[in-house]
């Protein structure tokens, strides 16, 4: 299994035309007649920071390659400035010639490959004094899993999750038992193939409830699986979806078994969670027609509380709070309808015959699944972009927010309702 695939943080696209590294003095002179160039002019669609001090940036330098039977390999280095998207640069004095190989790909700061270039090692010739331009588009080679689960019995201690290719090579985490558990496994290669086990086991070691499935690991395309545990009593799900940013993820509750997928008809498009007495949440109706509800759920953690009479109009808001506040439309009669919690909860909209409409499984705090690390009274918001039913399952599509609500009389920060 290859040794440089490197977190998962992938992102499927980072387009990058090349154009060159100015890493070099400029050869003047005679011997100009004997060497060419490079020119990179590189965009990058999908540049990450970091979002908290346990998330790496994917990657962190560019590396281009340069070598042919006739001439010394150049190995050039870029940096990649956090938030850059734009980078202009040239690689001087490439001996001219032909059958120069040129490989280019993306580093982490370990130096591990990250992305390599789709169509792999470039054949080019340089002529004399004059730029030769590269256009490739680069991929990423490895991903991550990532599971989530809910509602886990309490006669499970330990939570075992593992992903064995048909090689052998495994990669395995096992954590203790709480009501709701977050964990990820790295640098899964492309293309890899292999069973995800999925245990819970008792302090005995005995196996309480469990789940296996064969699965192929493609970065590159977006997957759908479902498999169903087996469990003493009753049956659970989990969903597996692999993204194109390379990230499988897999959501599972161990109190209900969920035969459907959320139908996207409205989006959670906001969570306020760390604010006492004053949480929200902002829920979209993404068609141009009206969306009216007799009865509609809002679920928190395995718990349904039901709403009246709900209308929301085209392309528009609702906000749904704990407390009354002007840019609150819809509060519960139950006060603690929305007690959500600082380490992330289970956010499930239902209609009134319990179908999902959308689900959000957020993750507080410091984590490994991308999800904002939120200090203060800030909510988390779904980027503009990423307004569909499957892109706010990912908390790389979710930013804190960092305006102050139009009141201050809670001092928090956020965009309820988009006022």
């Amino acid at each position: 299994m290859s040794s440089f695939c490197k977190k998962a943080f992938l992102f499927f696209s980072s387009l990058i035309v090349l154009t060159a590294l100015n890493c070099q003095k400029k050869i003047v002179g005679p011997e100009m007649e004997n060497f060419g160039s490079i020119e990179l002019r590189i965009q990058l669609l999908d540049n990450l920071t970091k979002q908290n001090a346990l998330l790496l940036t994917p990657f962190d330098s560019l590396s281009v390659t340069i070598s042919a039977p006739d001439m010394k390999t150049m190995y050039v280095s870029k940096k990649i400035e956090s938030g850059k998207i734009f980078v202009n640069d040239t690689i001087l004095n490439v001996p001219a010639g032909s059958n120069r190989a040129v490989t280019i790909c993306t580093k982490d700061k370990s130096g591990e490959i990250i992305h390599q270039d789709s169509l792999g090692v470039r054949n080019c010739r340089i002529n004399p004094n004059e730029p030769f331009i590269i256009n490739s588009r680069l991929i990423p080679i490895c991903g991550s899993l990532y599971i989530q689960l809910a509602d886990i019995p309490k006669t499970v201690d330990s939570v075992i999750v593992k992903f064995v290719a048909k090689d052998n090579t495994s990669w395995q985490t096992r954590v203790k038992r709480e009501s709701k558990i977050s964990v990820s496994l790295n640098k899964i290669p492309h293309l890899t193939q292999g069973t995800l086990f999925i245990s819970g086991i008792d302090t005995a070691g005995n196996v309480v409830i469990g789940t296996s499935k064969n699965i192929a690991f493609n970065v590159n395309k977006m997957d759908l699986i479902n498999v169903q545990f087996e469990s003493v009593p009753g049956n659970v799900s989990i969903n597996v979806s692999i993204r194109l940013p390379g990230v499988t993820l897999v959501h599972g509750s161990y109190k209900e078994y969920d035969t459907t997928y959320e139908t996207g008809k409205l989006l959670i498009t906001e969570i306020m969670y760390v604010a006492d007495d004053s949480e929200y949440v902002e829920i979209y109706n993404p068609a141009d027609t009206i969306v009216s509800f007799k009865k509609m759920y809002i679920e928190v953690d395995s718990t349904y509380r039901a709403f009246s009479n709900i209308e929301f109009k085209p392309r528009s808001f609702l906000v749904f709070g704990r407390d009354s506040f002007p840019w609150v439309d819809k509060v519960h009669e139950v006060r603690s309808a929305f007690n959500l919690v600082s380490n992330g909860n289970w956010l499930t909209i239902r209609d009134s015959d319990s179908t999902i409409i959308d689900r959000v499984v957020f993750s507080g705090g410091s984590n490994t699944l991308e999800w904002p690390n939120v200090s203060g009274k800030k909510s988390i918001e779904l980027d503009t972009s990423s307004y569909d039913v499957k892109s706010n399952n990912y908390g790389r599509y979710w930013h804190v927010a960092t305006s102050l609500i139009e009141s201050t009389q809670t001092g928090q920060y956020g965009s309820p309702g988009r006022k």
